[in-house]
């Protein structure tokens, strides 16, 4: 059985004139995503973020550079937070 990494990732918001939040993923350029409010922006992004390392991981290509950097274990300090999104792969 191969273990999982878990990766930790912080998340950039903005709120636009409308009112919406954006949510960013600069590890990530591609993951994006917006919601009414910032935590339905950063649920969006959340499962956004978890499907495409999937994907990538799935298909073999190599995680956007800069990654191995943000590895965390499950449970450590930082690993989660109202400004970040993590993934297990």
């Amino acid at each position: 059985m191969k273990l999982k990494k878990t990766y930790a990732f912080a998340v950039d918001f903005e709120q636009e004139a409308d009112g919406r939040w954006s949510a960013d993923l600069p590890a990530a350029p591609v993951c994006a995503a917006w919601g009414y409010t910032r935590e339905e922006a950063l649920e969006t992004l959340q499962d956004l973020t978890q499907t495409y390392f999937a994907v990538l991981a799935e298909c073999g290509d190599p995680l956007p550079e800069g990654v191995e950097r943000c590895e965390v274990t499950p449970g450590s300090a930082g690993a989660t937070g109202p400004e970040m999104v993590t993934i297990s792969l």
